[in-house]
């Protein structure tokens, strides 16, 4: 028996919606851009912003890892 892989294969033939985050010195700001009639809901918006930020830790820990192995 075959196991079949659950992930999934992105799509980015089309754009749903962009997500525009503006930093100032003590706060920010963030909105939801739509593309066309599509617009996101809450879950999908926080799915995007945590994947990107589990994103950002994995690239960090493996300048880390290098940073470490290079001592």
């Amino acid at each position: 028996m075959e196991k079949k892989s659950k992930l999934f294969t992105p799509d980015t033939s089309e754009e749903n919606y962009t997500i525009k985050i503006t930093a100032f010195k003590n706060c920010n700001t963030i909105s939801i851009i739509p593309n066309g009639d599509y617009v996101p809901t809450y879950h999908e918006v926080i799915g995007v912003l945590e994947i990107n930020r589990y994103n950002l830790i994995v690239q960090q820990t493996a300048i880390n890892r290098k940073k470490a192995k290079s001592k």
